[in-house]
C-alpha cells in the first residue's frame, strides 16, 4: 500500500507559520522610555547646593533602532500633586526643540534651603512624544545665613593654654 508524502505539505505548513510570527513581531512596536533622570548627576538628591541644578536623562530605546530626541519640555514642582497636575509651579520650559538631554540648567524660580522639587520631563523624537516617571531633589544650605549652629569644642578659658588637655568629665568614676 502507497502512502502519500506528507513532506512537502509539512514543510509549508511550517514556513507559513514562521512567517506569520515574523510578522506579528514585527507589527508590535518597541516603545521607547525616558530612564535615569538625575539632578547634578545624583539620583534623587537630597541636600543639593547649587542654586540651578543641571538635570539629565537617558532615552531607554528598547531596541528600537534611530530614537532620537528632537525636542523636551521640563516642569519643575513644589509639590508631587501640582506635578500630577501638569502645573509646574516653579519651572515650565515649555516645548523646547534640541536634542540636548544633559546639563539643562534649571531657569525657574528662585529655590529656597530645603525646598523639596519634583520634576519631569516629555520629550519627542521622530515616533512621538515620551513621559517619563516624576523625579525629585532637594535643596540643602547654599546660602551661608541658613546655617545656625555652634561648634562643639572645648570652651574659651584664658586660664587654659592650648597645650593643656581638659579632663574628660564624662569618663571620671563616681568612686
Amino acid at each position: 500500500m502507497h502512502q502519500p508524502n506528507l513532506r512537502p505539505l509539512s514543510v509549508g505548513l511550517l514556513v507559513g507559520l514562521l512567517a506569520i510570527a515574523v510578522s506579528a513581531m514585527g507589527a508590535v512596536p518597541a516603545t521607547a522610555k525616558l530612564a535615569n533622570l538625575r539632578c547634578e548627576y545624583l539620583t534623587n538628591p537630597l541636600g543639593i547646593d547649587a542654586p540651578t541644578p543641571r538635570l539629565s536623562w537617558q532615552i531607554d530605546a528598547q531596541g528600537k533602532q534611530d530614537v532620537k530626541q528632537v525636542a523636551y519640555h521640563i516642569q519643575v514642582a513644589s509639590s508631587e500633586t501640582l506635578l500630577n497636575q501638569a502645573k509646574g509651579d516653579l519651572w515650565d520650559s515649555g516645548k523646547v526643540t534640541s536634542d540636548q538631554s544633559t546639563q539643562i540648567t534649571y531657569a525657574g524660580k528662585p529655590l529656597t534651603s530645603r525646598m523639596c522639587c519634583y520634576w519631569r520631563t516629555q520629550i519627542w523624537t521622530s515616533d512621538g512624544g515620551i513621559q517619563s516617571a516624576t523625579a525629585m531633589w532637594s535643596m540643602g544650605l547654599p546660602n551661608p545665613d541658613d546655617w545656625h549652629a555652634q561648634w562643639i569644642g572645648r570652651p574659651n578659658n584664658p586660664a587654659v593654654k592650648d597645650d593643656m588637655s581638659l579632663p574628660a568629665h564624662y569618663l571620671e568614676s563616681s568612686q
